[in-house]
């Protein structure tokens, strides 16, 4: 009788863990992008911002581990942001590719709900034109962090929302000219598990 009842009490904690066990495994993604730029720029002159919208793709790779309902999936990511603006003295800002590390931490709330923090490290392909035509390419590093829900469509493909922010500076015509970006993104994608 007791091994019955050891047995039992064994079986549905199992089978009440890996109900809530939805977040794990391998997962690859694609995304559709939404970034708002605000670009700051303080001279000696002026103090001016401008606000650029563009649309762009990702695709990305994870990995998660569940912990009764509690996951934490560790990934990279890779972004054609496609974002091109320009500000006072500075005649293009083109910042195309965004590529990093990522982990989510995060909570099942239903067998096909889950919410997630998110937070990294990306590194963006920059390129300015200043007017008197001096050109900068660089690439620069910031953390970035942000916030995601998650749907489970069927037992391979998930849906996904997930909003980030991310601030840096650009040098534009000389250090002592910087850019300050303020890039928030909205994500909208499919991931699917194998």
């Amino acid at each position: 009788m007791k091994k019955i009842i050891f047995i039992t009490a064994a079986a549905s904690i199992i089978s009440m863990s890996s109900a809530f066990a939805k977040t794990e495994g391998n997962y690859g993604s694609v995304a559709v992008l939404y970034n708002r730029i605000e670009l700051g720029q303080l001279t000696s002159t002026s103090n001016t911002t401008k606000t650029t919208n563009s649309a762009g793709m990702g695709l990305g790779y994870k990995h998660a581990f569940n912990f009764d309902g509690i996951f934490v999936a560790p990934g990279v990511f890779g972004e054609r942001t496609n974002i091109k603006s320009s500000i006072n003295d500075v005649d293009e800002v083109n910042l195309k590719y965004r590529y990093g590390f990522r982990a989510d931490v995060g909570y099942d709330i239903e067998d096909d709900l889950a919410v997630y923090l998110t937070g990294g490290l990306a590194f963006m392909n920059t390129k300015t034109v200043t007017q008197e035509g001096t050109i900068s390419h660089r690439t620069k590093s910031a953390p970035f962090y942000g916030v995601g829900i998650s749907h489970e469509y069927s037992k391979k493909t998930s849906f996904f929302l997930e909003y980030q922010t991310q601030t840096y500076s650009l040098a534009a015509a000389g250090e002592s000219n910087r850019i300050k970006v303020d890039n928030n993104i909205v994500k909208v994608g499919m991931s699917y598990k194998f």
